[in-house]
């Protein structure tokens, strides 16, 4: 077939201007706007027929044709209508069925109503073709596009229309500038009056600048800066893409190195998103699945042609999690990566410490508890403890609710297992360095210090004076003496005149008490 359908055209309506009775013109120039995308003149054309004296024997013919045009023609109608409400699934549905209508031969390839891969539109239009490759575009099938324009371009070097729509895919799919830049200038010079090419030009030009801005002011160290053009950038075309993916890959560097980590996860998470969704779509004819059509695989993200973002934007933001102390999504990360880039030694480093984090998270946090850096000195793990078990001590709390008390003594104890560990340069070691600890069962932790009497039978009132009378440091004379209780409380051998241990008053009975209490 030679495609020379204005040419059928012509010769259809010379044999119908010979002989107003010959069906086969009315039908073939009916066909001939079809292939044309002018249902609205196939319509048209056939009326005229039916028209025609003389026509009574071959009605059912023209009558027939008639029905499928016009079917054709409101299916045509419906698919535009569901474009311009954005509703591109039901748009792909109608047309998908005004094209099975125009060729029967179609409906052996499709699923569900719509037309599969392996479909062969040769012989569809190039008009209606163009309009599912735009269909799908809006669907994120950039590759069930690129090969319906693809065998239009073989075809037609020059079609302007499929250059424009082609050049669009290749942005999206983030081939290189100058490719893009190629196809959407000979679009503009076989069809200078081409408005969508010389708009798409214009947007593909601006994007570039901006995104080239944004990359010299985070070369230049400038970050806040970065992050506002590349901002800019993501604000000016809400149109997923790969060089979308990629703006907010560098924002979230920029934001990482603001100290921004919530925001840069924001940006990785969103990125990730857009990829998956551009490089990992359904099927065309599973419309209904959103996103993509499953979580690509290791192996999968790995074999991308994108595996390199795909990569750079797991790092950035397990990185990101680690910062925040969200050791469980960095190993997360880490561990798809690990099987992204199986033996990368800094990968399976990093790995492993974010799982060493992650189970030192896990345990109680004794410099949390007491409201300390880990950097803190001796003396001020001390005052620490003091302010804390001076809040929480069981007499100050007389007045609360049942619960609150519960709430308080738990608190209470918490802050004396903290102590406990804290306050022995061996278990602190020990604890800074993964190792679990648990303070409530020290010999000389505060399990063993307190009876019933929650502080060896010392009130509130003992607490303030001994904290008052030692300066905020020392313990008063006799300390030990005037409270030993009944609750194993201080003993005789508790803490020397001279304060605490660690003090500068280290005598013989300087040793801090295995049952003494820790102030």
């Amino acid at each position: 077939m030679l495609r020379r359908y204005n040419d059928s055209l012509n010769d259809c309506r010379h044999a119908i201007e010979l002989d107003p009775t010959f069906v086969k013109g009315y039908i073939r120039a009916s066909k001939g706007y079809l292939f044309l995308g002018q249902p609205a003149e196939a319509v048209s054309i056939l009326n005229v027929g039916m028209s025609v004296s003389g026509m009574s024997d071959n009605l059912s013919a023209l009558e027939s044709e008639l029905r499928t045009v016009k079917r054709i023609s409101w299916l045509l109608e419906q698919s535009n209508s569901a474009v311009a409400e954005k509703k591109f699934g039901q748009a792909v549905k109608h047309l998908d069925s005004a094209l099975m209508a125009f060729e029967p031969a179609l409906r052996k390839n499709t699923y569900d109503g719509i037309l599969t891969s392996s479909a062969d539109f040769s012989s569809i239009p190039v008009k209606w073709r163009l309009l599912r490759a735009e269909i799908l575009i809006n669907l994120t099938r950039l590759d069930a596009a690129s090969k319906i324009v693809f065998a239009i371009l073989s075809a037609d070097s020059l079609n302007s229309v499929a250059l424009t729509t082609f050049a669009h895919i290749q942005f999206l799919q983030g081939v290189a500038y100058a490719s893009v830049l190629k196809y959407i200038q000979n679009a503009l010079a076989y069809d200078p009056d081409n408005i969508r090419a010389r708009e798409f030009l214009k947007r593909f030009k601006g994007q570039e600048a901006l995104r080239k801005e944004g990359n010299d002011a985070f070369e230049k160290g400038s970050y806040s800066e970065a992050v506002e053009l590349y901002t800019k950038l993501i604000d000016a075309d809400a149109e997923d893409s790969v060089p979308r993916a990629r703006v907010y890959s560098n924002r979230a560097t920029a934001r990482s190195k603001l100290g921004m980590h919530d925001l840069a996860i924001k940006d990785c998470t969103a990125a990730i998103a857009i990829l998956e969704k551009i490089k990992f779509p359904p099927p065309v004819e599973k419309l209904d699945s959103a996103g993509s059509s499953s979580n690509p695989s290791p192996t999968e993200l790995r074999n991308d042609s994108e595996s390199k973002l795909f990569r750079k934007l797991y790092l950035r933001r397990a990185d990101c999690y680690s910062k925040l102390s969200k050791y469980d999504d960095a190993v997360r990360d880490y561990s798809l990566l690990d099987n992204m880039s199986p033996n990368d030694p800094e990968i399976q480093r990093a790995l492993r410490n974010s799982k060493g984090e992650e189970k030192m998270a896990k345990r109680k946090d004794y410099y949390k508890i007491l409201g300390i850096d880990r950097s803190a000195s001796d003396i001020e793990i001390k005052k620490a403890y003091r302010k804390a078990a001076l809040q929480y001590h069981p007499d100050k709390n007389a007045s609360l609710t049942p619960e609150e008390k519960e709430a308080a003594e738990l608190k209470f104890k918490e802050i004396g297992e903290a102590y406990n560990v804290l306050s022995d340069p061996q278990k602190k070691d020990l604890f800074d360095s993964g190792v679990d600890i648990d303070g409530s069962s020290a010999s000389d932790g505060m399990s063993s210090s307190f009876g019933p009497g929650g502080m060896g039978g010392m009130g509130m009132e003992d607490v303030m004076r001994m904290f008052m009378a030692s300066g905020g440091m020392g313990m008063p004379q006799g300390f030990a003496h005037q409270h030993g209780g009944n609750g194993g409380g201080f003993q005789s051998q508790g803490f020397p005149s001279a304060g605490f241990p660690g003090s500068s008053g280290r005598g013989r009975g300087s040793r801090r008490s295995t049952q003494g209490f820790p102030f």
